[in-house]
């Protein structure tokens, strides 16, 4: 199942998020085949991450929940200020081929009645 996480930069954490920078690239490189994306929120010039982001594959909420802990600018409670965990339903790409045009059908079926 796919979660989307949404970590919220703590005001202040700035130095810790660059200590912890190479234990948070290496957690990254050795989760690969969980994560299905992951990047930084940015202020409108890129100068600045706000966020960070990541859409995880993992069996559950619970192993969501466990991902997220055991990364380090998250273990360390000094880099985020929030952690939102949601389940995400993905509609592109697609994951069964002709899903979004029945989708689309559907509607407009509906729609028609």
């Amino acid at each position: 199942m796919k979660f989307a996480i949404t970590c919220t930069a703590r005001e202040g954490g700035e130095q810790a998020r660059m200590q912890l920078r190479l234990a948070h690239l290496l957690f990254l490189r050795d989760q690969q085949d969980k994560i299905f994306f992951a990047g930084r929120l940015s202020d409108a010039d890129l100068a600045a991450s706000n966020a960070m982001f990541l859409i995880v594959e993992v069996a559950d909420r619970e192993a969501a929940t466990a991902f997220i802990a055991a990364e380090p600018y998250t273990a360390s409670g000094q880099v985020f200020a929030s952690v939102i965990i949601s389940p995400l339903a993905q509609m592109i790409p697609e994951i069964e081929p002709g899903h979004l045009d029945r989708s689309i059908a559907e509607m407009l079926d509906a729609s028609a009645r």
